[in-house]
């Protein structure tokens, strides 16, 4: 901007030459139309001079300016290694989740054992995501893309793949691993589309006769205008029926946070189980303080009343099992906790494979008809 306004004063001011002089509309039409159509204008060379002078001082100053951002200002003037651009993204993953820690005026002190603290070792940014569990636990994955309708979802990792030597469909819920992935995938929140894409993927996986895996970590699906403006809620409902009638088995385990109708969506499953840290609910602790207390810092109190750790939610029926993650949770142990996940998926799958479709739609209506 500073530059257009360099050329319009050096254009506008006494010169030699009076044929240089142009009218401000003469100028604004070269501006909007653009240089080589009717009515634009050749920019004086004094003006281009001042204009590149101003654009060279202005990038010099912006990088002045990113020294001093602390992730940006470590990455100029040096290259760096995978490793180390990988910690410089982990390091702005944990400011971020600070930052946003600060402004929801939440503590984030938790009593060893609490529905609290499993809160937030569910929300820990270290911990593996779905794409590494994927990695462990499925042999030769393809991700497959879009909902055939609108778009594609970055918060629905989805494909075909080989468990114990058995073709697999598998559906998660990616969060993404450093801030520019999380962004990208929309932290975890899917869209109507996402819900689209794996309900296609499952509907596939029927057609085939492939058994179907889902892995779900989401606070919940994306609330914004635009999502409910393309069915969010229809999107959901869909899934939720077509999943009650599936005719292969379906296992699905939670991984991390399992947030409402978003995480239900990918939950109807003959076997569904949670991992010893993960947690389960209709809603964030932080939305059932704020309705029913107007008070968004009783979080905590309303994690213990909303009994969504595994071992609370488990002694509830609602899931088959709780998953270990092992010596401490799963973002200091991942190899453990990913073998785990493995060893039960295989082994639920075991169990199914002798049912009939009609048992396994059977089975699963029945699991969840006494809700």
């Amino acid at each position: 901007m500073r530059s257009v306004l360099a050329q319009l004063l050096a254009l506008h001011a006494p010169a030699d030459d009076m044929g240089r002089i142009v009218t401000y509309h003469s100028v604004m039409d070269a501006l909007r139309v653009g240089p080589g159509a009717y009515g634009s204008v050749d920019v004086a060379p004094e003006a281009q001079a001042v204009g590149e002078r101003i654009r060279d001082e202005e990038a010099a100053g912006l990088w002045r300016s990113l020294a001093g951002v602390p992730v940006v200002g470590e990455l100029i003037g040096r290259s760096e290694s995978p490793e180390e651009a990988e910690e410089a993204c982990r390091r702005e993953l944990e400011r971020h989740a600070r930052r946003e820690a600060r402004k929801s005026g939440v503590s984030l002190e938790a009593p060893a054992g609490s529905a609290w603290e499993s809160v937030q070792i569910a929300r820990n940014v270290h911990r593996p995501t779905a794409r590494r569990y994927i990695d462990g636990i499925v042999e030769g994955f393809i991700e497959l893309h879009g909902d055939r309708a609108f778009a594609d979802d970055g918060a629905i990792l989805a494909g075909i793949g080989w468990i114990s030597g058995h073709p697999v469909t598998i559906i998660a819920q990616e969060k993404g691993v450093n801030l520019a992935d999380r962004v990208a995938r929309n932290f975890g929140c899917p869209q109507p589309e996402g819900y689209r894409k794996s309900l296609r993927l499952m509907r596939e996986a029927e057609k085939f006769g492939r058994p179907i895996l889902c892995l779900v970590d989401t606070q919940g699906a994306f609330c914004g205008t635009e999502a409910e403006e393309r069915g969010q809620g229809n999107a959901i409902a869909d899934n939720l029926v077509a999943m009650a009638g599936l005719r292969v088995p379906v296992v699905s385990v939670l991984l991390g946070e399992g947030g409402s109708g978003g995480a239900l969506a990918l939950a109807v499953g003959n076997r569904v189980a949670m991992q010893e840290h993960a947690v389960y609910s209709v809603l964030s602790p932080e939305g059932f303080a704020s309705i029913l207390w107007k008070d968004r810092t009783r979080a905590p109190e309303a994690a213990e009343a909303m009994q969504m750790d595994a071992a609370s939610v488990l002694a509830g029926g609602i899931i088959d099992a709780v998953i270990s993650e092992g010596e401490g949770p799963a973002h200091e142990n991942p190899e453990a906790a990913i073998a785990a996940v493995r060893d039960y998926v295989r082994e639920a799958y075991k169990e199914l494979a002798d049912l009939t479709p009609d048992e396994l739609v059977a089975q699963r209506q029945e699991r969840f008809a006494k809700f």
